[in-house]
């Protein structure tokens, strides 16, 4: 898909969310929703961790289904990335989301994204304060229309520049906006961004969310291990530094005494 970089970084830039239409067709939303699905009730029916009747969340989304992959790291999201972080940028947790209401999921347990919130991070102990620039955003693809009607995220508009935390979790603020797109559009954003899920609905709407960062920052799940050997070996070279393969610790300092695979073979201090 061809797309002005420029303009979606601009506009990333100054608004902290950028929405890019048109990236999946009907067809390709349609059959990710479907494995999805499976998954979720695969899930469901193991006992693991689905989130719960108001809000399914799907950490990994591709464990089950290697298919899913495809989500993990395309070219548009890759583009974006590179710009935003840099070329070493890796994935820090990915995630399928669908806030809706389904009573024939019973139990479950709570779910992160409820309330006011920015996923960036802190540092200052008992003054902490947010960095900046923000080192992490997300590449979120829509795989249902979203908008009011559906519990879609609500945002304030360029609080990613505000570097702090909203005050409470629970405000009202007068500017915010939905966050509306078509199927098949993808979206960016900062994660200093405040931002909050909408309500819970009867109408479907699922979401990837994958988060990326800096190779130095710790992932939420090691990826590393949730592939076999061979497995591993056949990534492409794109989902291998985004999997962290690039850029695990060596063993010790008679290994290497550098982490970053693209800098150890280039034989850089």
């Amino acid at each position: 898909m061809v797309i002005d970089l420029s303009a979606v970084l601009e506009t990333l830039r100054a608004e902290g969310l950028a929405v890019v239409p048109g990236a999946l067709g009907a067809a390709t939303c349609r059959d990710v929703v479907d494995r999805l699905e499976s998954v979720l009730a695969k899930r469901n029916e193991q006992g693991v961790f689905f989130g719960n009747a108001h809000y399914q969340v799907l950490y990994n989304y591709f464990m089950e289904d290697r298919a899913l992959i495809d989500l993990v790291a395309p070219d548009i999201f890759d583009r974006v990335m590179r710009h935003a972080i840099d070329d070493d940028y890796v994935l820090i947790s990915p995630s399928a989301r669908n806030r809706q209401s389904r009573p024939e999921f019973s139990g479950g347990a709570p779910t992160s994204g409820i309330g006011w919130h920015i996923d960036s991070r802190r540092i200052g102990g008992d003054v902490p304060e947010v960095l900046q620039p923000s080192p992490i955003f997300f590449g979120i693809v829509a795989l249902d229309d979203l908008g009011p009607a559906n519990g879609a995220t609500e945002y304030l508009p360029g609080s990613h520049l505000r570097y702090e935390r909203p005050p409470d979790r629970e405000a009202t603020f007068a500017e915010t906006k939905i966050l509306e797109a078509p199927a098949g559009s993808v979206v960016f954003m900062d994660s200093a961004i405040w931002h909050r899920v909408g309500d819970a609905s009867p109408t479907r709407r699922w979401t990837i969310f994958n988060m990326y960062g800096p190779w130095f920052m710790k992932p939420y799940f090691d990826f590393t291990t949730m592939f076999s050997e061979e497995e591993a070996a056949s990534l492409e070279p794109k989902l291998r530094q985004v999997f962290h393969f690039d850029s695990r610790p060596p063993h010790d300092h008679t290994e290497s005494t550098i982490t970053l695979r693209r800098v150890r073979e280039a034989g850089q201090v």
